[in-house]
């Protein structure tokens, strides 16, 4: 094997600006040469710098050379040059770029770390891209226009740093499924993250992320839904307008099915905030679920095709089980929680647990066992207000008898009679009443 130091012309403003760009060049078994550079100790970066120092098809080095085909799944992320064994941390800018012959499945390995910009831009002989290992930093357009990706979407959730639009009109011709989850720590989801990727899946944006930018997910024409666990309220007054830039956002995502904003989400009083906000769906389908906690008014989604609704019960997502966390003060709310719970869970797989931590007022004969059953929930203290006996009828046929519920009877207006052989009921008595057992089962309420 070889170690020779490239000597060119061509970099001498680039060396002479940082020594440890100098370029080497190891020859692998299959006679094929890479370029690398030493970024720190034995870590290497296939090609020379994660940053782009002029246009892209002109680049000085790349990983290795244009003409010479290779398949991703030879890249030598660690290799012995010279009696030095070397690892591979860091993929240089336009390291790959616009190389029909690089092919097959790209899997990185825990090593690397960095993925330069436009690394892997048009490499469109890329048919899976399965893992992206340890990288936590992938720069702008790394993998923009791989139009044959196909598969599952690889993990993200390591990446805690974005550049603009790194899986930009990826996937267009392969299709890619899947959950994308992004990192909790990252705070940003940048501009044309994903737009235009052919995803069938759905997007899972953690409550860290503050900052959503313009065109994220603009002609995600197949995903299925995304979950914003929650954007704290941003104005001009406390920080960059910038800080959140939706304008047309979900611009064209034909199949959605539900954008769920979690319980954090805020208009902002900033007036061209409130413009973008309002052009962030133009064409986007199915329901936007927004928490009724704020100033509204105007809210528009440029859109025919998509419904608003608002929530008003407490809600957590408890993003590592995939539970979605409800309490419910009131029957609408209960209604409303029974209502989008199987969506939670046909979209993202999420699986919903309801709790009324105070006595719901059951009266409206909105909650019906069908409802219940089609929610699939899970219910933990629940706690009910009844006060004749067609409401406890009601009641007792809308909630399963496997379900353990607690009924407030204050304020009743005459004596109500509960079967108790199947069921776990906790009864609160207004003050003067009394139970009566009988051998039948029946409780007897009375004055």
């Amino acid at each position: 094997m070889k170690h020779t130091m490239i000597a060119l012309t061509a970099f001498a403003t680039c060396l002479a600006a940082a020594a440890d760009d100098t370029v080497y060049t190891y020859t692998d078994g299959n006679n094929v040469e890479w370029k690398y550079t030493i970024v720190s100790g034995t870590n290497v970066r296939l090609g020379q710098s994660t940053e782009l120092t002029g246009n892209i098809v002109n680049q000085n080095v790349k990983a290795i050379a244009d003409d010479v085909p290779v398949d991703a799944s030879t890249i030598p992320w660690t290799f012995t040059n010279n009696g030095t064994d070397y690892t591979v941390t860091e993929i240089a800018a336009a390291a790959f770029a616009t190389r029909a012959n690089l092919v097959g499945t790209l899997r990185f390995p825990e090593t690397v770390k960095v993925v330069g910009e436009r690394a892997f831009q048009k490499c469109n002989g890329l048919t899976a891209l399965t893992s992206l290992g340890g990288v936590t930093n992938l720069n702008s357009y790394a993998f923009n226009e791989c139009d044959n990706l196909g598969g599952f979407f690889p993990d993200i959730a390591r990446v805690s740093v974005f550049g603009g639009g790194p899986f930009q009109y990826a996937g267009r011709n392969g299709g890619m499924t899947g959950t994308v989850r992004l990192n909790k720590n990252a705070t940003a989801v940048s501009t044309r993250m994903f737009a235009g990727t052919y995803l069938t899946g759905t997007i899972l944006i953690p409550s860290n992320v503050t900052s959503i930018r313009d065109l994220a997910f603009n002609e995600a024409k197949l995903l299925k839904g995304a979950w914003i666990a929650g954007l704290p309220y941003v104005s001009s007054g406390t920080q960059p307008q910038t800080g959140v830039y939706l304008t047309n956002v979900f611009r064209y995502n034909n199949a959605n099915e539900l954008t769920v904003f979690g319980p954090n989400t805020r208009p902002t009083n900033d007036s061209t905030l409130t413009g973008q906000w309002q052009n962030f769906g133009k064409d986007v389908n199915g329901v936007v679920l927004l928490p009724k906690n704020g100033k509204w008014d105007g809210f528009t989604l440029n859109s025919p095709n998509a419904t608003v609704d608002f929530y008003e019960f407490a809600m957590e997502l408890d993003e590592d089980r995939g539970l979605v966390k409800i309490k419910a003060t009131t029957e609408d709310q209960l209604y409303q929680a029974l209502k989008y719970a199987p969506k939670f869970k046909s979209v993202f797989g999420f699986d919903t647990k309801i709790t009324t931590p105070a006595a719901v007022t059951f009266a409206s004969g909105k909650i019906t066992r069908e409802l219940v059953d089609a929610a699939n929930a899970t219910f933990d203290a629940l706690k009910f207000s009844v006060k004749t006996q067609t409401e406890l009828n009601a009641l007792l046929a809308a909630i399963p008898a496997t379900e353990a519920i607690a009924i407030d009877t204050d304020g009743a207006t005459e004596d109500m009679a509960l079967d108790t052989l199947d069921r776990e009921v906790y009864v609160r008595l207004p003050y003067g009443w009394k139970y009566q057992f009988k051998r039948n089962g029946l409780i007897i309420l009375f004055r």
